[in-house]
């Protein structure tokens, strides 16, 4: 009976032996297919068919920052407590669930149910960690608000706004130009082209007429600017229409 067990002993070595010195190593096949393959045992049902990582919590993955380099790029290992003070290396640790280790940044990163938590604004309400830059790239950014506001709370600052030109006009009829923003009318009496409401919504336009009266063709009383007095419109989407008489 020994000498059975010893032989088998002994087979079982030497095929791990065999595969190991081919690079490749089976559990529950002799033909491994990579370098590491785990084919399960579906007809057992009596036992678990997994693969499991090394298991720690935050502060325990935390105190092994040193050792964990170049070398360890790809490492994978699963947090099942997020305690203790999170390092560089572990500041997206945020939840339990698989993390591996990505040199390039030296951070941990979530893989799967380990995500880090969402602070997207656009998501749902969030805390900036720091500046953000939103790169438009020469795209315009709109917000439609329906019967809602765009509200800041606190100093706003606001610089390169596209619509900032302040020109004198004394053309007795004119158009509106990109960037135009308050005109300040000088002409004998006359009409404004607009650009198209539909192309324009939420765009404000101001004039000020100071020896002649200006039709803006807007829609609403003080649309047209008296000598002396000025008006300013906004686009609805639709039509351009008086918002307040100066």
């Amino acid at each position: 009976m020994k000498k059975i067990l010893l032989s088998a002993t002994m087979l079982v070595c030497f095929t791990a032996i065999s595969k190991a010195q081919q690079g490749r190593v089976g559990i529950n096949t002799t033909t491994p297919a990579t370098t590491l393959d785990v084919v399960a045992d579906a007809t057992n049902t009596s036992k678990p068919d997994a693969l499991l990582v090394p298991r720690l919590t935050r502060a325990q993955l935390t105190a092994k920052d040193a050792v964990y380099i170049a070398a360890q790029n790809g490492a994978l290992a699963f947090v099942t407590t997020i305690d203790g003070t999170a390092s560089t290396k572990t500041a997206n640790v945020t939840a339990v669930g698989f993390y591996y280790y990505d040199s390039p940044s030296t951070t941990w990163k979530p893989l799967g149910g380990g995500a880090s938590v969402d602070t997207s604004i656009y998501a749902g309400d969030g805390v900036l960690a720091g500046p953000r830059t939103v790169n438009q790239s020469n795209n315009n950014l709109t917000f439609t608000t329906g019967t809602g506001q765009f509200i800041v709370n606190g100093t706003s600052n606001l610089k390169g706004a596209q619509y900032t030109n302040i020109r004198v006009e004394p053309n007795a009829n004119f158009s509106v130009q990109p960037g135009d923003y308050m005109i300040h009318y000088t002409g004998a009496g006359g009409t404004v082209t607009l650009p198209a409401a539909a192309t324009e919504q939420g765009r404000e336009l101001c004039f000020y007429a100071e020896t002649a009266t200006l039709n803006t063709g807007a829609l609403g009383n003080g649309a047209n600017a008296q000598p002396g007095y000025g008006t300013c419109i906004i686009s609805n989407g639709t039509i351009w229409i008086t918002k307040s008489a100066l």
